[in-house]
């Protein structure tokens, strides 16, 4: 699986670690266009300038976001942007359309549209290629494979689609949209590679074939005052519970010191945001980019210290 760590907050810190160390980043369109040329793209193409290689980067239209505060994002503005930098950013979330209302009217009003967007915005990109077109959880059937279908005539341009409305969804919905689209997906298009949008659970990528996820779970977790370790999430700052690292025995203390140390973590120092934050990307990094995790607990999230 590919993982995409939505925009990691912190500062420069975790940012400058995720560029140096290749890791594979999300931002968002509407949220990032502001910051988003400094920070990361006129980096990322100084690096390959250097010869130095680069994570994958996805760019999200954050159209849902957009909709949330009651804007809606230009798709010429967002086209222009995709034709200006297109060269240092490997995917671009299509523009999609947020229904409004669980109706099957508005839904499948919206499902077309989206589909109409990804149309357009091909026609009109130079980077025809990294463009993603997005099917959501509850959308008419037909537009699914209406898309694979275009997508398997022109495979040199529809190379990777996603599944969005999965964040906030319970199991069994997830489930339900799973079992539904990748029979789909196989029976038309079965070669094109699937983005799960808000979602890195292992279970739906070891049961389902889907090839890349994103998450913001790490930064909650890090403003939380939580640090993801083999041996589940623990607990620094000044809200105590029986997961905080001062309530742990001495021996235990040396088991987490351990992995601490070999990410090269200072446990004193995560009672700062931006260090919680560093050791939760380092966490995923392992896992998810080194697989070393697996030395640990066999890739599981959480092992008992004792």
């Amino acid at each position: 699986m590919e993982y995409y760590m939505v925009k990691p907050a912190g500062g420069d810190l975790c940012m400058d670690y995720c560029i140096n160390n290749n890791l594979n980043l999300l931002f968002s369109y509407y949220l990032d266009k502001g910051t988003i040329v400094n920070k990361i793209l006129n980096k990322r193409r100084e690096r390959i300038k250097e010869g130095l290689s680069n994570g994958k980067l996805f760019l999200d239209s954050g159209a849902f976001t957009a909709w949330t505060k009651g804007v809606t994002v230009n798709v010429d503005d967002y086209v222009k942007f995709i034709n200006e930098y297109g060269d240092c950013i490997d995917y671009f979330g299509q523009l999609d359309v947020i229904p409004i209302g669980n109706k099957t009217e508005v839904v499948e009003k919206s499902a077309k549209e989206t589909l109409e967007n990804y149309y357009d915005m091909i026609s009109r990109i130079n980077y025809k290629d990294k463009l993603v077109y997005t099917f959501h959880v509850g959308e008419p059937i037909e537009y699914l494979i209406e898309a694979l279908k275009w997508g398997s005539e022109h495979k040199d341009i529809m190379k990777r689609i996603a599944l969005g409305g999965l964040v906030k969804k319970n199991k069994a919905t997830k489930e339900a949209f799973m079992k539904r689209v990748f029979p789909i997906i196989k029976q038309y298009y079965p070669e094109v590679k699937v983005h799960l949008f808000g979602t890195t659970t292992d279970y739906y990528f070891k049961n389902y074939p889907a090839d890349a996820g994103d998450s913001s779970n790490y930064i909650q977790t890090s403003v939380n005052g939580g640090v993801d370790t083999p041996y589940g999430i623990i607990r620094f700052g000044n809200k105590a519970d029986k997961h905080h690292y001062g309530v742990y025995n001495k021996e235990s203390k040396e088991v987490l010191d351990k992995y601490f140390k070999s990410i090269d973590i200072n446990p004193e120092d995560l009672d700062k945001d931006d260090v919680r934050m560093l050791a939760n990307i380092k966490y995923i990094e392992n896992k998810y980019f080194k697989n070393t995790l697996k030395s640990y607990n066999n890739g599981k999230r959480e092992k008992a210290l004792f």
